[in-house]
């Protein structure tokens, strides 16, 4: 049984309040310890509400933010490696996207949905030198576990899915509360009040050390995102803007859109990104681009040569006499 409620979890507004109803429950730890039992009490109340899901809704329907006079409609994805799990899941969710005049896309989901008119978002321009390597030496460590996760991704509908693996990847997901779709895997992110709250004062800490501890930064990638849509809605007449993003974004996205005196160096690179116009936005875009990617595969190649050289001499040993 779950330490908190669903109505108490999402209400609460920082890790200080989090602490605070953990504490008056004779929860004892430090931090990290908090943060775990909160990540397990909320993996187990969104399971028990998934689990009520019986139904898909019969469309797929964005979160709306009005700023400024301005529509922006948040469309959150679970894209996974391929773009989806099932025909049915990408059908579901490529019609309303298809049907938008000009759609904005997190880096790499543009290859997944048909889409009129796009542009993409360079929201790994957040991650800087320390991120980006970081990062690279994270996909070093982990490639075999990815490689297995990619496989497992090409084949896991051959076999069918039990009932409780199967909801997570098809249309009923969007039965549940965006906030509640947050905690349907283990070990999740937390409510997005709480994620932000914990992730921007790490950040606002030292961005250097939090970039290196954490090179996939999910709250300031959201929060680009975020200043990107306001810069693209300065610059094009198309209304509203739609945004096509990782659903973990979504909520994070919807709260830095609400907040009208949201003024940080985060949100304002994205904006700047965003409000660039043709051949200047395209060359920006690659330029951060490359740069992420070629200091990625360095960090990955320092972890992955090594490896890789090791496991070539030894079967070139097994199999030469």
């Amino acid at each position: 049984m779950p330490d908190i409620d669903w109505e108490t979890l999402r209400n609460l507004h920082s890790i200080a309040d989090l602490q605070r109803h953990y504490r008056e429950k004779g929860f004892s730890g430090d931090l990290p310890t908090v943060l775990l039992q909160a990540q397990n009490d909320f993996y187990a109340i969104a399971s028990a509400h998934a689990a009520d899901v019986t139904q898909a809704p019969s469309t797929f329907t964005p979160e709306i933010v009005v700023r400024d006079g301005v529509e922006y409609h948040i469309y959150g994805v679970i894209h996974g490696m391929l773009g989806g799990d099932d025909k049915d899941y990408l059908r579901f969710v490529s019609e309303p996207i298809a049907s938008a005049d000009h759609v904005i896309f997190e880096n790499g989901l543009n290859y997944f949905y048909k889409h009129q008119s796009g542009q993409v978002i360079p929201d790994f321009a957040v991650l800087g030198l320390s991120g980006s390597l970081s990062m690279g030496f994270y996909v070093g460590l982990s490639f075999p576990i990815r490689l297995w996760e990619l496989f497992t991704e090409f084949f896991k509908r051959s076999k069918g899915r039990n009932a409780s693996e199967g909801f997570l990847f098809d249309a009923r997901y969007y039965s549940l509360d965006p906030e509640l779709r947050r905690g349907v895997e283990p070990q999740p992110p937390l409510p997005s009040k709480l994620q932000i709250d914990l992730e921007m004062d790490n950040w606002n800490r030292s961005p250097f050390r939090s970039r290196i501890k954490d090179p996939f930064a999910l709250v300031p990638r959201s929060m680009f995102m975020a200043g990107y849509a306001v810069g693209v809605s300065r610059v094009r007449p198309e209304r509203p803007v739609v945004l096509v993003v990782g659903d973990l974004h979504t909520m994070e996205i919807v709260r830095f859109l609400e907040d009208p005196t949201l003024d940080h160096p985060v949100f304002r690179s994205g904006l700047q990104h965003g409000s660039s116009k043709g051949l200047r936005r395209k060359v920006k875009f690659l330029g951060a681009k490359i740069a992420h990617l070629t200091l990625a595969a360095l960090g990955g190649g320092v972890i992955l040569i090594p490896i890789l050289t090791a496991l070539m001499w030894t079967a070139m040993r097994w199999l030469l006499p």
